[in-house]
């Protein structure tokens, strides 16, 4: 588990104490998403609650957030930056009932373990991007794609809005 420290030079909401489960940002990939969606999940079964809370202020800004100690127990908050966009975090406050306190762990165990909470959700999400890049490319780019990732499919796959099969040569390609 990992305990937020206040980094150096930082000005914001300061959760100092508070477990940091996982983080997310504007341009995450696939399992950086899929493995938030799956750490909620697990939380707020071991809470037994619907929702995760917010930090969000009616007003808007760091500076209206309450007081960490006044923090629902799973709870999620923003920061964002010029360069980089935003980030987002999913903290639990250390005084979380046992159950809670125990699920950050096997959380943190696991991704130690495997880089992904949920394979199968995972593994959803990357083809439905990657069907929905291949369908949104003009039949060049996919030609292109074909030619560059090496995949043993025809250069016709190119005219058809559904991605080739070729044993995943244009999705792992897609993938980067």
């Amino acid at each position: 588990m990992y305990i937020w420290k206040t980094p150096d030079s930082y000005a914001g909401y300061n959760p100092d104490g508070h477990i940091l489960v996982v983080s997310t940002w504007r341009d995450a990939d696939a399992l950086t998403r899929t493995n938030w969606d799956a750490a909620i999940t697990r939380l707020l079964k071991a809470a037994n609650l619907e929702a995760v809370g917010s930090l969000e202020s009616e007003r808007g800004g760091w500076w209206n957030a309450p007081d960490p100690a006044s923090a629902p127990m799973i709870y999620q908050w923003s920061a964002s930056h010029w360069a980089g966009g935003w980030i987002q975090y999913l903290m639990v406050r250390p005084d979380a009932p046992q159950a809670v306190l125990d699920e950050c762990q096997a959380i943190a165990d696991d991704l130690a373990a495997y880089p992904a909470l949920d394979e199968d959700a995972w593994c959803e999400l990357e083809y439905e991007e990657n069907s929905n890049h291949w369908r949104d490319s003009s039949v060049r780019d996919r030609a292109d794609i074909i030619k560059h990732s090496g995949s043993d499919a025809s250069i016709f796959a190119a005219r058809r809005d559904y991605l080739p099969s070729d044993n995943g040569a244009v999705e792992q390609y897609l993938n980067g």
